[in-house]
């Protein structure tokens, strides 16, 4: 596939659009960009899954870092969770599963759209526990510890 001028620009202006409904919707913009770059512009499974981990990273960060700065993130259970998170994504690329999963886009449409629709009937709930203090009130379980 030739990159030309105007295909990178398309790419970025649909990544551009994905990321802000993805922001509004609070699940990242891989739930959309990764369809739509798919569908539209038929780049190949391996492009897709290093955008969908580009686009997980970038709002993990963003998001991430407000969280801590509300003092609501436990940082002893992400760690924790950290190296199963990093240890599944590893094993998943070196077993060779990308390439098989080009026959199952409408499973994987599925599951976005699942998790866009978890994502927004739920929203609020955050906000809701904030203005209460409920995370303040949280005690650590034993694996958190």
């Amino acid at each position: 596939m030739i990159y030309s001028v105007s295909l990178v620009s398309w790419l970025l202006a649909t990544a551009f659009m994905a990321g802000f409904f993805g922001a509004l919707l609070g699940v990242g913009g891989g739930i959309f960009n990764v369809p739509t770059s798919g569908a539209w512009f038929s780049l190949p499974l391996k492009i897709l899954v290093a955008a969908s981990i580009g686009s997980v990273i970038a709002t993990a960060n963003v998001g991430g870092s407000s969280y801590v700065d509300q003092r609501i993130t436990n940082l002893h259970l992400a760690m924790f969770l950290e190296v199963f998170t990093t240890t599944g994504a590893l094993s998943g690329q070196c077993a060779g599963t990308v390439p098989y999963m080009s026959g199952h886009v409408a499973g994987f449409c599925a599951m976005l759209g699942y998790i866009a629709y978890a994502a927004y009937s739920t929203r609020n709930l955050d906000d809701a526990r904030m203005q209460t203090g409920e995370f303040a009130l949280a005690k650590p379980d034993r694996i958190a510890r």
